[in-house]
């Protein structure tokens, strides 16, 4: 399952670059989580009344989320999916190594961060902006690994994930809107942002929630760390992404690191 929602997720991000001539990647990331407010909305019809902790939860899972999103999207902008995915998953396998404490797991870290700087060494003079932006992701991922897993352990999930989603979407709406107007004259582009806030955000991230209550949020983070190869795939068919030698080794690194915990989850 949890590779299905990273092909969800990767082709919602192809689809979302498509786009970016019409909508910019800020603007495209706020109607991701435009969509995904209303579709759970109209599922879940949640109560506002959460209390004071679980609506800290929410809205920090949100606002957490969105500014992820929004780095994702600006990193891709400029770099190759599957790099930005590769460099934003990091953050999940840090996680992982905290959460045991293990010198296997810290060794992992440090390939992990080979497989990064072996990505990046050739970016660094042309596409800095994108590789920090793609770092901002891995560490706003890392931070949303763990809400992830306090929302999961609330009795009602998936209404605490509508009303963060609600709160978001309203509370940057003054500031995100006027950058949509071309977006609602074109029905191709609607459709496309229909479409992204169901791969990219719906079908994702209810996975996580069901994941995060099986494997922990330690299992969670290495199971999504296993997707940069997918991203990378995705990146090459949908989008014409052909990775360099360089990128393909950096991914495996990576993709090294993370199989080197998978055994104990």
């Amino acid at each position: 399952m949890t590779t299905l929602s990273g092909i969800s997720q990767h082709f919602g991000a192809a689809l979302a670059f498509s786009s970016f001539s019409v909508v910019g990647p800020t603007a495209m990331a706020w109607l991701r989580l435009l969509v995904a407010a209303v579709f759970m909305g109209v599922w879940r019809r949640p109560s506002f009344r959460l209390g004071r902790t679980r609506l800290a939860v929410a809205v920090g899972y949100g606002s957490v989320t969105a500014g992820m999103n929004i780095s994702v999207y600006q990193a891709i902008e400029r770099i190759p999916l599957g790099t930005v995915t590769a460099i934003e998953f990091c953050g999940p396998v840090v996680v992982g190594a905290l959460l045991s404490r293990s010198l296997r797991d810290w060794a992992a870290v440090v390939l992990a961060a080979a497989g990064v700087l072996v990505i990046t060494g050739g970016m660094w003079a042309q596409e800095v902006i994108g590789v920090l932006f793609a770092a901002g992701a891995a560490v706003l991922y890392a931070i949303k690994i763990v809400l992830t897993d306090r929302i999961a352990r609330s009795p009602r999930s998936l209404d605490d994930l509508s009303v963060a989603f609600a709160v978001l979407t309203i509370a940057l709406a003054p500031v995100m809107f006027p950058h949509t107007l071309r977006a609602w004259t074109s029905g191709t582009t609607l459709l496309a942002i229909v479409t992204v806030g169901i791969l990219s955000t719906v079908v994702p991230y209810l996975i996580d929630q069901y994941t995060v209550r099986i494997a922990g949020p330690g299992g969670l983070a290495v199971l999504l760390a296993l997707l940069p190869g997918t991203a990378t795939l995705v990146g090459a068919l949908a989008l014409g992404q052909v990775p360099t030698l360089r990128e393909v080794v950096g991914v495996a690194l990576i993709m090294a690191a993370v199989g080197s915990r998978t055994t104990r989850l």
